[in-house]
């Protein structure tokens, strides 16, 4: 009787082997097999492994590299993935309730549709990524980098955006953020309903506008969360909105 070759899971940094199992004859079953038994996959190496579906809730991933990996519709409810790298990682309608991706590397990864309740990216990288319809309720967002992310029709209440870097052509992102401060001022709600819902609105196009009251409360809240090292139209906008000098 022949046997299988082991299928081995290994450390990215000592190629250490971190998991091996001669009953799996894929790299999904075999992750799937060390989750099951609360293997440790710190570091793991998992570039472009195709994990679509894959059961991996409580996982730990800290650190794994995921570059480009297919997690499609993976269940990483409570995952551990703190610094993990998923860059260009595919996450369409992936399950990430309450999974730790503080520091993680999302930069052009595919959330769409995935969902994030609960989660904790704090300082995540998410740049570029794809966030449309996310589920992000109660996620801590603190710090993170969303720049040039897109969110549209993503849930973001109760999401803690502190110090975020934002994604300043997403209507979604702009909305919820001035809905929080127009508390229950019907000319605020009229106006952040009026960001939300054109969503071919440029920043040109705000400038074009009559300046009234609630555009000049806009630009004030929306001034607030610019960091000091950025550039760009939204920039020359909210100051001449604002009258920064």
């Amino acid at each position: 009787m022949i046997s299988m070759k082991p299928f081995e899971i290994k450390s990215c940094s000592t190629a250490e082997v971190l998991f091996s199992s001669e009953e799996c004859d894929n790299i999904k079953l075999c992750l799937e097999a060390a989750v099951k038994v609360r293997t440790c996959l710190a570091r793991a190496y998992l570039t472009e492994a195709y994990l679509a579906g894959a059961y991996l809730a409580g996982a730990n991933l800290t650190g794994a590299y995921l570059t480009g990996a297919d997690l499609t519709g993976a269940y990483l409810t409570e995952a551990y993935l703190t610094g993990a790298n998923l860059t260009g990682a595919y996450l369409t309608g992936a399950i990430l309730m309450r999974a730790d991706l503080r520091g993680a590397y999302l930069t052009r990864a595919d959330l769409t549709g995935a969902d994030l309740r609960g989660a904790y990216l704090t300082g995540a990288n998410l740049a570029g990524a794809y966030l449309t319809g996310a589920n992000l309720t109660g996620a801590d967002l603190t710090g993170a980098d969303l720049t040039g992310a897109y969110l549209a029709g993503a849930y973001l209440t109760g999401a803690n955006l502190t110090g975020a870097r934002l994604s300043w052509t997403s209507h979604t992102l702009l909305a919820e953020i001035l809905r929080r401060e127009a508390d229950d001022n019907i000319m605020k709600c009229s106006f952040t309903g009026l960001v939300l819902i054109n969503q071919h609105w440029c920043w040109d196009k705000w400038i074009s506008l009559e300046i009234t009251p609630e555009i000049r409360w806009a630009a004030a809240v929306l001034s607030k969360w610019i960091k000091p090292d950025e550039q760009g139209i939204h920039i020359d906008a909210i100051r001449r909105l604002t009258n920064i000098p």
